[in-house]
Order: C-alpha cells, then sequence, then structure tokens
C-alpha cells in the first residue's frame, strides 16, 4: 500500500507542475490535475491538504530538482548561469511557476520556503567567496543573485518583437549569458 501511495502522490505532483506551468495557481483546475494524474480530486486535499499547498509542493519539488541540475558553484558563477540557462531551457516549468508566482501573488504572497531556502544559501556562498576575495564585493550576494537570474531568464521574458531580433541558437544565447556575468564581475572586480 505504502508504494502506491508514493505513486499516486508523484502522479499528483506530476500533473500539478504541468497544470500550475500552464495555468497559474488561480487558472490552474484541480479537476484537471486529478484526472490528469488518473487519481480522484480527494486525493489531491488528503495529500497536500489544499490547491495552494500543493502549488508550493510543486515549488519545493522543482526547487529541489534545479538545485541538483545546475551545481550551483560560487568560484565559477558565470558557468553556474550557463547552467542554469540549460536547465530553464531543458525543463521551463521552473520558470513558469515562478513567473507565475510573482504575477499572480507578488508582494502579498509568504515567501515560497524552497525558493527562500536556495537564495540564502546561493546568497550565503557568495557572501564567503567575497570575504575570501574570489568574488567582487561591488555588488551585493542578493544583488549578483538577481543580475544572474535577469540575464538568464533574457529570452523567456524578452517582448516577442525583441526576442525576434536575437539568436536562436542555444548555443549562442547560453555563450552570450556565461560572457556577460563574466565581464559584468570582472569588470565590477576593477571598478
Amino acid at each position: 500500500m505504502p508504494h502506491k501511495s508514493a505513486d499516486t502522490r508523484r502522479r499528483l505532483l506530476d500533473a500539478a507542475i504541468e497544470e500550475f506551468s500552464a495555468n497559474g495557481l488561480a487558472g490552474a483546475r484541480v479537476q484537471v490535475i486529478a484526472d490528469n494524474a488518473k487519481a480522484n480530486k480527494q486525493a489531491i486535499y488528503a495529500y497536500y491538504g489544499s490547491k495552494e499547498d500543493l502549488f508550493v509542493a510543486t515549488f519545493a519539488d522543482r526547487i529541489m530538482h534545479w538545485r541538483e541540475a545546475i551545481r550551483f558553484d560560487e568560484d565559477d558563477l558565470p558557468e553556474s548561469a550557463g547552467r542554469m540557462f540549460d536547465e530553464y531551457t531543458r525543463s521551463p516549468q521552473t520558470w513558469q511557476l515562478m513567473f507565475w508566482a510573482s504575477i499572480e501573488k507578488g508582494g502579498s504572497r509568504p515567501p515560497l520556503p524552497a525558493l527562500s531556502e536556495m537564495y540564502e544559501d546561493y546568497a550565503e556562498r557568495i557572501r564567503a567567496a567575497q570575504v575570501a576575495g574570489r568574488v567582487t564585493t561591488r555588488y551585493s550576494p542578493p544583488m549578483i543573485l538577481g543580475l544572474i537570474r535577469s540575464l538568464v531568464l533574457t529570452w523567456q521574458i524578452q517582448a516577442v518583437e525583441l526576442g525576434a531580433r536575437m539568436p536562436e541558437s542555444l548555443e549562442v544565447r547560453r555563450a552570450t549569458i556565461v560572457e556577460a556575468i563574466k565581464t559584468l564581475l570582472n569588470d565590477a572586480s576593477r571598478g
């Protein structure tokens, strides 16, 4: 029985990731999640408590996967940014969930624990690298993370009219991000 329970939870989570990343929290339908998971709607409430709690669980799942995939390295922030780009390209649900959370709740929502923990960890690691003299101190760790995130998401958040004028090759996009982060951090260390 426990195997069946774990399997059902995973199917619900996978279906929720797809539904929430496509439609956001407000637009997602619990019945669609249940149907796509081949489960009943009551299972969602039994395992996750509420639609919002299921949304938080999808975030935790995506962030756990994200952290494993990108292998953040405070001593090689440009290549970490390249791996972030790779992961956003491979698994767009992560950035889509982030955008839905920002759009729907903005500053009024409580922080998502998995995201807060990740950013706190990364910021602390950057801070330690700054103290050791390996990363510029011109920008605070949260500012460095924000700049990296913004550059990595350049193509996902771009207006169609501008995006159509940018390189289509994923290799060129990735190389551009890595070079931009290198330049930003190197110029900052000289300034």
